[in-house]
């Protein structure tokens, strides 16, 4: 990445020949005279004395002998930086998730894309869901996690984690005495279920899964999309239906436990269609990777 003309005059300086200087540099001695010679002339000051007995630096090419090394050591390093941008081993990875995956699945995958590419910033960046894929779509993510993500044109998915559905409830309710719930048990109650627009996956595998149970479900819509404090459930006889990680942060008071049937929630990977990036593919693959090890991609 140093002007030929300086990295051969280094060559002389520290050879003391320009013979020698050429042998290491794998060039014809006149061109290493060519070389020094056009620095010389453009720097208007002699940097090397010739003599019978070789060549030694004058004061000004010491003082370039000493800064030019510094220089090359310098280049070397910002060669080795940028090929590691080049190879996904440092960069920048935007990654977006929502709320309701801020407890359990996204720390933890964060986390661990951190740990697994120690050279690679991870920015996390919170967004409503509807929002999620549009984001990676535009650029605005690289990377986004997505509780039962429907289809983005031009945006690929890959799931890393399905969660088994179950039930929140109180802990003094009935329900929470039981080791596995039957879901046909809460056709009388109310469930507390985000509005559809907030994120018409969930919406339509929770409605789903009641109606394969054999009832309609009563449905007692949230005021957000996600609200931490389950207030639904702490202040009223609700129950919601949210995959196993919601137990991760959840209230005192409140309880979780499996449906007897297997529901299971997809979480995904989403990640703009077509994109070419090594540093992606890393990540992408560290993310699979780790939902290995915690068995999630064969649950």
């Amino acid at each position: 990445m140093l002007d030929r003309r300086l990295l051969y005059f280094l060559a002389v300086a520290r050879e003391g020949s320009f013979s020698r200087a050429a042998g290491v540099l794998h060039v014809a001695q006149p061109a290493v005279s060519r070389q020094v010679a056009a620095l010389e002339a453009e720097v208007g000051v002699r940097l090397l004395e010739r003599s019978a007995g070789g060549v030694t630096p004058t004061e000004a090419g010491a003082r370039l002998l000493e800064r030019g090394t510094a220089l090359e050591h310098e280049a070397a390093a910002l060669h080795d930086e940028l090929r590691a941008f080049g190879l996904g081993v440092r960069g920048s990875v935007a990654l977006g998730y929502s709320t309701s995956l801020g407890y359990g699945t996204a720390p933890l995958l964060i986390e661990a894309l951190r740990r697994r590419l120690p050279g690679v910033e991870v920015v996390p960046r919170l967004l409503a869901t509807p929002a999620l894929g549009a984001a990676v779509r535009a650029g605005e993510l690289d990377l986004a996690l997505v509780r039962a993500a429907g289809l983005v044109e031009g945006v690929d998915a890959v799931v890393l984690r399905r969660e088994r559905l179950g039930v929140l409830v109180r802990s003094g309710d009935p329900v929470a005495d039981d080791d596995v719930v039957e879901l046909s048990s809460l056709a009388d109650r109310a469930i507390s279920l985000h509005d559809r627009d907030a994120n018409p996956g969930h919406y339509d595998l929770v409605v789903g899964a009641c109606r394969a149970a054999g009832f309609e479900p009563r449905l007692q819509p949230v005021e957000t999309p996600f609200d931490p404090a389950y207030g639904a459930l702490v202040g009223g006889g609700a129950v919601s239906l949210v995959g196993e990680s919601a137990q991760t942060g959840t209230p005192a008071g409140l309880v979780w436990r499996p449906l007897a049937e297997v529901v299971r929630v997809p979480i995904s990977l989403l990640r703009r269609a077509g994109s070419d990036s090594a540093l992606l593919d890393r990540a992408v693959s560290a993310l699979q990777d780790e939902a290995l090890a915690q068995g999630w991609a064969t649950a």
